[in-house]
């Protein structure tokens, strides 16, 4: 099982970052069918098959991050608390899933305050560290404690610490063959 997390910066230049997490320990290599058995009746597995079942709204309510800066500039942590955050009820998220794969896509530019941040401090970016927890909100006794899906530590990160990717190919029949 595969859950990503993939974040569009606005652009232009466009910036999209994709975190990729799987399960590790004993849960290492599991399908999701496997993970959702082997965590049945356990308050992770009650979080993670509530959330998956949900719909746009009710996943919307639940997904959390926290994000922790270190040596960032003081006005980046001014503007960024360390605190969990409901990231919808900040930002669009657009969710997909497959029979072995989660995503969760939020993008930037949905939000004019997040898009004014990140327009003001990208260059603050380069100059710090930015850790990202992802959770899913305990809302019900049985759901507790929670347990963290993914964290990522991104370092230095700007614009052209970034590699673009190479052109799509085209499409055969679309006439830009040989």
């Amino acid at each position: 099982w595969t859950l990503v997390f993939q974040f569009m910066n606005p652009g232009p230049p466009y910036v999209s970052i994709a975190l990729y997490f799987r399960p590790t320990g004993t849960r290492l290599g599991m399908t999701l069918p496997q993970l959702l058995a082997s965590e049945a009746g356990t308050p992770f597995g009650r979080t993670l098959t509530r959330f998956l079942a949900a719909d746009r709204g009710g996943r919307n309510a639940k997904f959390k991050a926290v994000v922790a800066l270190s040596n960032a500039p003081w006005a980046l942590r001014q503007v960024i608390p360390r605190r969990p955050v409901i990231l919808g009820k900040k930002v669009e998220l657009t969710y997909f899933q497959s029979a072995d794969h989660f995503e969760v896509d939020l993008e930037t530019a949905s939000s004019p305050l997040c898009d004014r941040i990140y327009r003001s401090l990208k260059w603050c970016s380069k100059h710090s560290e930015e850790e990202l927890t992802f959770l899913i909100e305990a809302q019900q006794e049985d759901e507790l404690p929670e347990l963290v899906l993914g964290c990522a530590r991104l370092m230095n990160v700007s614009e052209e610490t970034c590699t673009p990717l190479p052109p799509l190919p085209p499409l055969a029949g679309s006439g830009g063959g040989v």
